[in-house]
């Protein structure tokens, strides 16, 4: 299996989170129902390139 750098995830996962319409408050439910462990803050951060 081939895995893409990290940049590249980070940016694919941003531009699906814009086309998804979900506010940073009902992504991070749906991430944290799933089992993620990070806060709202800390996931937005990395949506934005923060982290």
């Amino acid at each position: 299996m081939r895995f893409l750098p990290e940049d590249e995830q980070r940016r694919r996962l941003a531009a699906c989170f814009t086309r998804s319409e979900l506010t940073p408050e009902q992504l991070w439910l749906r991430y944290f129902a799933l089992g993620g462990s990070l806060g709202l803050l800390e996931l937005d951060a990395y949506l934005n390139g923060l982290t």
